[in-house]
């Protein structure tokens, strides 16, 4: 909300928000459900169609803590409406009746590795920058790995 607020950003720019009831600790489990509900997928879905439909031609995703673990699981439901990297030079997001995904950003995301190990290929097949940004010191994503892994098989590691 801060990032839209101060942002200042020119006409040519339009801010979107989607975000639904997020939680604390003690309703984490009930997020993290909701992040990967289908209503939330076809939500994802249908906004990636209204923005078609309005002209957009091109998107930048910016997702934040359990954001990336939302946006993982509508992936796949969203992927077939952004134009491929690979697709040829000059192919416009207009003639295709697709988006360009220009970046990805994931500020600390709450998201298993092993997970965004296996979705990368298929995010990186649509959008050639992907941007992480995270921090060892961040309590957030500290326990969102005691409750995802109690037995403590995901470790935290920290720089020397």
């Amino acid at each position: 909300g801060q990032l839209l607020a101060l942002g200042d950003f020119p006409p040519a720019i339009k801010p979107f928000v989607f975000s639904w009831p997020a939680g604390q600790i003690v309703t984490y489990h009930k997020s993290k459900r909701a992040s990967e509900d289908h209503r939330t997928i076809e939500a994802w879905k249908r906004l990636l169609q209204l923005l078609i439909l309005a002209g957009f031609r091109r998107l930048h995703i910016l997702t934040h803590s359990m954001g990336a673990r939302c946006f993982a699981a509508c992936f796949d439901a969203m992927q077939h409406v952004f134009v491929p990297t690979d697709a040829p030079l000059g192919t416009t997001a207009g003639e295709t009746g697709r988006m360009r995904l220009m970046s990805v950003t994931m500020l600390h995301p709450e998201l298993p590795v092993p997970q965004f190990v296996e979705l990368h290929p298929r995010i990186h097949a649509v959008c050639a920058l992907i941007t992480i940004y995270g921090n060892s010191k961040d309590s957030a994503l500290m326990w969102a790995q005691v409750f995802n892994d109690p037995v403590g098989t995901i470790r935290r590691t920290e720089r020397a």
